[in-house]
């Protein structure tokens, strides 16, 4: 077998094979998007993710008490 005709096998094997492996991420968040700490392996202690929520809720609920004091 010529030389240069396995590497093109080959080449297109390992394109085929990210390409594929690309697609199947797309279609894996598409179909399953990740909610907050889901797909978290850990407690939750410490998660970056749960104290930024957690920040944001607050801002949320001094906004709306601001909004409530000025009407």
């Amino acid at each position: 077998m010529n030389p240069q005709l396995l590497q093109t096998i080959v080449t297109i094997i390992i394109v085929l094979a990210a390409f594929a492996f690309v697609i199947y991420k797309i279609l894996k968040k598409i179909k399953h998007p990740v909610n907050g700490c889901d797909g978290c392996s850990a407690d939750c202690a410490g998660c970056e993710i749960k104290s930024l929520k957690a920040e944001i809720e607050k801002a949320k609920k001094n906004k709306s008490k601001r909004h409530l004091q000025i009407n």
